[in-house]
């Protein structure tokens, strides 16, 4: 079965996001493993420079037992953010002087020599660096989410226009007599069996730019049920006026909504059947019904009433509420999911048209 507008957009969306997930997220742990390893080795030679300097700096301060000066030269240091903890010790390793405090950072160990004598050790720490990785790696999920969320809706909204810039397609013809090419089709009276009052099915389909690539196709379904297109641009206003008018126009339009459903693209839809004498006002109250229909078959109480004259196993009526409408005048029509005839005949023309 010819998957509907919708699985395709899900499947093509789908198509398209998995790989790039698995690229984005590919990609965003090689820079964050990058990033911690060069940070890694980065801080390493920085925590031996500043570890070794110290040593250098602090002798002095050691060997004259001026730990009120050694404490302020470090605590300047820490002040500078250089590291978050350091600690001198003698060489009985008491200490004389420390700043910060000491966490899960990188700890450097020097021994702090005069005149080629250790006179005390220095431990320094420095902050932890995993907030910058984790940062990146934000980063990274951020930018991937934000791509699979514009590509998705690009997909979902404009995928028709994608497929017919590839495929270049522009339009479609109708196909000339479906029912001679055995489309299934249900018994008509003869053409010559014309009615004094008229149906009149009002058809609107949104966006333009979707429906203007099908038209032979929607063409075909009126075609096939006796239908006479009068109008095509904007809405499709279909006559019926001959054979069993008012269980054809029903058809043609559950007929036409099958194929929408179907179509690629995001398409909406609404219908409407009223039947008269008065053209004029049968044509407006159609045209009303469609405005209204919110994606549903719609026919005015006259039609159901002269239907049910002529009962069919697989058309189903009930009551349409809405606050535009009066209760009791308005009723929504659907096929029975267990009669295949719609779906078959959607099927065919969809099928026809990519030959």
């Amino acid at each position: 079965m010819k998957a509907s507008s919708r699985q395709v957009r899900f499947r093509a969306i789908l198509f398209l996001v998995i790989p790039t997930l698995i690229i984005c997220a590919a990609v965003t742990t090689y820079v964050a493993m990058t990033a911690a390893t060069g940070l890694a080795r980065a801080q390493a030679a920085f925590g031996e420079a500043i570890a070794d300097q110290l040593a250098l700096t602090t002798s002095d301060y050691l060997v004259n037992d001026d730990a009120l000066s050694l404490n302020i030269m470090i605590r300047d240091l820490l002040a500078k953010g250089y590291f978050n903890f350091a600690a001198v010790l003698d060489d009985d390793s008491n200490v004389v002087a420390q700043v910060g405090t000491s966490g899960d950072g990188p700890t450097f160990v020097k021994h702090i020599t005069f005149q080629n004598t250790v006179v005390g050790h220095l431990r320094v720490q420095l902050g932890p660096y995993e907030s910058v990785v984790t940062e990146v790696a934000s980063l990274g999920v951020l930018l991937t989410l934000t791509t699979l969320a514009m590509l998705s809706c690009t997909i979902w909204f404009y995928g028709d226009l994608l497929f017919l810039w590839m495929t270049g397609e522009r339009s479609q013809t109708a196909p000339t007599s479906p029912a001679r090419r055995g489309l299934p089709v249900v018994a008509m009276k003869a053409e010559a069996s014309t009615h004094t009052d008229t149906c009149w099915l009002t058809i609107k389909l949104k966006p333009e730019r979707l429906i203007e690539a099908h038209r032979g196709v929607l063409a075909s379904a009126c075609q096939l049920y006796g239908g006479k297109l009068v109008h095509r641009v904007g809405d499709m206003i279909v006559n019926f006026a001959t054979g069993e008018h008012i269980h054809n126009s029903i058809r043609c339009a559950l007929l036409v909504r099958t194929l929408v459903e179907r179509l690629p693209g995001n398409i909406s839809y609404g219908a409407g059947i009223d039947i008269g004498a008065d053209e004029v006002t049968v044509r407006k109250h159609s045209a009303y019904l469609a405005s209204v229909s919110d994606s549903a078959l719609l026919v005015s109480r006259r039609v159901r009433q002269r239907a049910l004259l002529l009962p069919s196993g697989y058309l189903e009526f009930s009551q349409y509420h809405h606050t535009l409408l009066a209760e009791g005048e308005v009723f929504s029509v659907a096929v029975r999911p267990d009669h295949p005839l719609i779906s078959q005949q959607a099927t065919h023309l969809l099928g026809e048209s990519i030959e």
